[in-house]
């Protein structure tokens, strides 16, 4: 009993301390994250993080297969080109992955969707176009991270495979607010699942930051600002396609 009361002790010791120093300088830090760095340094960091490359290569994973879920922001804060676009980019994205993943897409506006169950990379291209609309209307992240672990994670209807790598990559230019506490506990959640959580923040400036980076796995490899989604499909075409993908496709 009393090594167990010491160890809560302990720990209560160095939440009190790291929350002193998180208190002291959390300005600066949400400051810095609103910064949007050079494009290549987000391209390399999402070449090394998100898709597991060495730099500039063409495959070369340093990992076992992947389970992908896309989450699109189809809210009325992206216009009807904005949201095509970032479909698109999606699509370019299903090819810079490794031919044995499989990806999964939910949309959100006010609520969320899943579009589609796992797929394997051609029918993820050709679904992409025929069944990801754009809803409109307010956002609700929350309800999005919800729909992707109930429907998907945890769902092996879903087509989720064991003993895959997940990943959860969300693409949005805001955060609906007044649910921090909410939004705080889904995404521990589906990490604590074990899928890493990425974010791809979309603006000049983010006004409800501090609500954002509670979401992805870190702020430090799993965090990625553009200034607006032609930034990002730029980013996402000057990383090369996987090989395997060279004329696969038709344009």
């Amino acid at each position: 009993m009393n090594s167990f009361v010491g160890i809560l002790v302990a720990l209560l010791v160095v939440e009190t301390y790291c929350d002193q120093v998180f208190w002291e300088t959390k300005g600066d830090i949400y400051e810095s994250l609103q910064a949007v760095p050079p494009l290549e340094e987000t391209r390399q960091k999402m070449m090394k993080y998100l898709l597991d490359r060495r730099h500039n290569s063409r495959g070369k994973r340093f990992s076992p297969y992947y389970d992908i879920v896309f989450v699109l922001d189809s809210s009325n804060s992206f216009s009807w080109a904005e949201f095509n676009l970032s479909v698109t980019i999606a699509k370019g994205l299903v090819k810079r992955f490794e031919p044995d993943t499989l990806f999964a897409a939910v949309t959100f506006g006010a609520n969320a969707s899943v579009s589609f169950n796992f797929q394997p990379p051609k029918s993820t291209i050709e679904l992409l176009s025929r069944k990801v609309e754009h809803q409109g209307g307010n956002k609700s992240i929350l309800h999005a991270l919800k729909t992707t672990q109930n429907k998907l994670l945890l769902n092996l209807d879903s087509g989720i495979r064991v003993g895959s790598k997940k990943r959860v990559l969300l693409v949005t230019n805001g955060v609906d607010t007044g649910h921090l506490q909410s939004l705080i506990w889904i995404a521990t959640r589906i990490k604590v699942l074990g899928p890493a959580v990425f974010l791809v923040a979309i603006g000049h400036r983010l006004p409800n930051i501090k609500e954002l980076v509670v979401i992805p796995s870190s702020t430090n490899s799993h965090f990625y600002r553009v200034s607006n989604v032609r930034e990002f499909k730029q980013l996402v075409d000057g990383i090369p396609e996987h090989i395997v993908y060279q004329d696969y496709f038709d344009d």
